[in-house]
């Protein structure tokens, strides 16, 4: 598209011009092909399915013709009993009729033949007792309409027609039978001309073609389609379509029903009979486009050159008027629509001449307002975000001052009413353990059940107690090694959960209140032991791996602890270091929220990182020593 833009207008206009009519040209010629071509298509098959129409008629007067002389002749009363002459006589008429009964015959209420005439050689049946058409027309008194019959391969195909005779008494005494040379069927097909190349066929109900249009073989065999794809395509409910035919090639078919034989009439036309108009329109449409390109391109060419010599005169005025050149004008010769343009540009172009000084002292204007806008704005926003956060601040203030009243109650009446008991509980278990070296695994499994419990029942009095109460940091240059050492001594891991440490040994030292740093690693072990020790992981041979490391950090140290626990949700994150926010079964949430008022104590910080399902991972930052030196 941006090659096309880049083009001269003439040229633009020129290649618009001449896709225009190309466009059009295909557009109409492809809709009046295709209107052509399903016309076509709905005549053709109007008239495939009118020829199936009319073989299918002719064949079913044929038969009802033969059917009817028979019919006539039975009702004659008492012809059974006829004398032989008589019945020959008779007989001698029917046959000589219509050449299609290749034989005649009448039969008594035994089946015998009373009399026989024949057009060929063939020895007439010694008796019809056992036969289907007997026991139809004499026992069961109804016209009889037999199944084609191929006597050898020399003959041509046939069937058997019989009705009832009847005596004086309309008692039926005998049976009148005919058998019917089926030749007539390739004369009725060749009747009806099916195009140039197309032809017709007749299907009995067991799907063997039985005559086909064309010559008369001397030979016939009947062709079985019943387990081709032809076959089991027409023996469903057929509908016009096109498909592999009979002869070979794509066909157009149509059917139609010859109802006295319960057979069916195959009308099949090759499909490049029935392209061949649409291939000629296609070849006139192509050579009438070509003239078209040829014609219009040329008219196209010419226009363009009228429009684009005008225009290019407007593009170089508009181009130094743009460049500050205000006395650029343009001057034509035609009297179009183009002078009106060109008149109008000049027009302009005075006007605007006028303007553009005006217009500099309203740009100069506008941009002092705006400037002074700005700076009321920014003032506005600066005072507005102030005063949310002094709202922010004090509303925290207050939520803040509420949970410390309630804890502060809370420690004052509590903490000493609860250690006290505790101490004399763990006092207890000491003296059992040193009076009882020898006491069961059970009892000694209890007393240490109990002892935790003490330990876990001591901390949680502890955190209450601290957060409460001030404590001013009393800092001083202390081991990172010895901090950790000392916190995994005052809360040991459980046995199922494996202590890696990782403290370079040349780590600067910190610069903050050790025991304030010994709560806090206290704390931080402690609930990551809780997590890896969840009963979601109890299962596991190793329950887990908690990993203390440090590491010098600018002018900061960290403190990482890390553990392979059930991890922490994001929504629990948020809240994670407010007071009395817990999640776990024992403790009341206080340890994560005096762990961080003491790290903000000596001048630190704590942060987490957490993925459920992995871990979570703990950052103590604390000032280095070389930063008070």
């Amino acid at each position: 598209m941006k090659k096309f833009s880049s083009l001269s207008i003439n040229t633009q206009l020129s290649a618009l011009l001449i896709s225009a009519v190309v466009l059009s040209l295909i557009i109409t010629g492809g809709i009046l092909t295709y209107v052509s071509f399903q016309a076509q298509l709905d005549q053709l098959n109007n008239t495939q399915q009118a020829r199936a129409q009319v073989i299918s008629e002719k064949i079913n007067s044929y038969f009802d013709d033969l059917q009817r002389k028979l019919t006539f002749l039975a009702r004659v009363r008492g012809l059974t009993t006829f004398d032989s002459a008589a019945q020959r006589n008779i007989l001698e008429g029917l046959i000589y009729h219509n050449n299609a009964y290749e034989m005649v015959g009448i039969t008594d209420d035994k089946g015998n033949p009373l009399q026989t005439i024949s057009r060929t050689d063939e020895a007439a049946p010694q008796s019809w007792g056992g036969t289907a058409a007997f026991q139809r027309a004499f026992q069961e008194q109804e016209d009889y309409f037999g199944a084609v019959e191929l006597a050898s391969q020399d003959a041509l195909p046939t069937l058997i027609l019989a009705v009832p005779i009847r005596d004086q008494q309309n008692k039926v005494d005998g049976m009148l039978f005919a058998r019917v040379n089926l030749k007539f069927l390739w004369a009725i097909l060749d009747e009806t001309k099916v195009g140039n190349n197309g032809y017709s066929y007749i299907l009995n109900q067991q799907q063997l073609v039985i005559a086909q249009s064309g010559n008369i073989p001397e030979k016939f065999l009947f062709e079985d389609i019943s387990q081709s794809p032809l076959g089991k395509l027409l023996n469903n409910n057929f509908s016009p379509q096109t498909y592999r035919g009979l002869r070979g090639g794509t066909v157009l078919g149509n059917m139609g029903y010859i109802t006295n034989a319960n057979w069916r009439v195959v009308v099949e036309l090759p499909v490049r009979e029935i392209y061949a108009p649409l291939y000629n329109l296609l070849a006139v449409m192509g050579i009438g486009l070509i003239l078209g390109i040829v014609i219009f391109g040329a008219l196209g060419v010419s226009l363009a050159r009228q429009v684009t010599q005008p225009l290019g005169q407007l593009t170089r005025a508009a181009a130094q008027f743009s460049h500050g050149e205000l006395e650029a004008r343009v001057v034509l010769d035609q009297d179009n629509e183009l002078k009106v343009l060109a008149d109008t540009f000049n027009h302009m172009a005075a006007r605007l001449g006028d303007m553009i000084n005006q217009l500099k002292q309203d740009i100069i204007a506008r941009e002092q307002a705006e400037e002074e806008i700005l700076q009321l704005n920014a003032t506005l926003e600066q005072r507005v975000e102030e005063r949310t956060q002094e709202l922010r601040d004090a509303q925290e203030k207050i939520v803040r001052q509420e949970k410390l009243a309630l804890l502060g109650q809370m420690a004052g009446s509590m903490g000493h009413e609860l250690r006290n008991p505790l101490g004399v509980i763990s006092n207890a278990i000491y003296f059992l353990k040193m009076t009882q070296p020898d006491a069961g695994e059970k009892i000694k499994e209890y007393l240490n059940i109990i002892e935790r419990e003490i330990l876990i029942s001591d901390k949680i009095v502890g955190d209450l107690l601290d957060f409460t109460r001030v404590k001013s940091a009393e800092h001083e240059a202390v081991s990172v090694s010895e901090l950790i050492h000392q916190t995994l001594e005052r809360f040991p891991a459980p046995e199922s959960v494996r202590v890696t440490l990782d403290i370079p040994a040349d780590l600067p030292q910190a610069y903050a209140d050790p025991q304030h740093i010994v709560q806090i690693l206290g704390n931080l072990t402690f609930n990551a032991c809780q997590a890896m020790t969840s009963t979601r992981l109890t299962n596991a041979a190793k329950v887990g791996n908690l990993t203390i490391a440090s590491r010098a950090q600018g002018d900061m140290i960290c403190i990482i602890v890390q553990d392979t626990g059930v991890g922490i949700s994001p929504e629990n994150m948020k809240k994670l270091f407010e007071p009395l926010f817990t999640t776990k079964v024992k403790g009341i949430g206080l340890g994560l929220a005096v762990s961080r008022k003491l790290a903000e104590a000596n001048g630190g910080r704590i942060e987490v990182r957490s993925e459920l399902g992995v871990g979570s991972t703990f950052t103590l930052y604390l000032p280095a020593h070389r930063m008070n030196l």
